[in-house]
């Protein structure tokens, strides 16, 4: 069996251009946690994920320092300027531009599920030849066909 066998083809993306603001009212309407970003031919550029966006977001005191409950948050005032100044940030200024894990629809299942596992994402994009975005694939179109077999 390969991916195409099993990889959803209808794929929400978003362009690099587009603000996060855009970002989090597809992810949000669309029950999804994660989009591939395109480039401007359409061809993958990055993933953007809401986890993405909260660790971008977060202060790296917040992150980075033990025992988060005694920092003192700022005031909010502060907490609602930067979230604006961030939701007004584009996509492509925040994701991450190095190799984007991903599968191609001719991968076994079996290379899928190593490759889906070892990079512990979630969701991987499904890409042609020339880097256009085919499907995507997640754990749980994996353990959708487990379930039914």
């Amino acid at each position: 069996m390969q991916v195409r066998d099993v990889m959803t083809t209808e794929v929400i993306t978003i362009d690099k251009e587009s603000t996060v603001a855009d970002a989090v009212k597809i992810m949000i309407d669309n029950r999804v946690s994660g989009l591939p970003v395109v480039d401007e031919q359409g061809k993958l550029y990055s993933m953007i994920t809401k986890s993405d966006i909260v660790q971008y977001y977060l202060p790296s005191i917040l992150r980075d320092t033990p025992g988060i409950e005694e920092y003192t948050v700022p005031p909010v005032k502060d907490y609602l300027n930067n979230l604006y100044k961030l939701s007004r940030q584009k996509v492509g200024d925040i994701v991450s531009k190095v190799d984007v894990v991903c599968v191609t629809p001719e991968m076994t299942v079996s290379q899928l599920a190593v490759k889906l596992f070892a990079s512990e994402m979630r969701r991987l994009p499904v890409v042609g030849e020339s880097g256009e975005i085919k499907g995507i694939v997640s754990n749980t179109n994996i353990l959708s066909l487990i379930w039914e077999n």
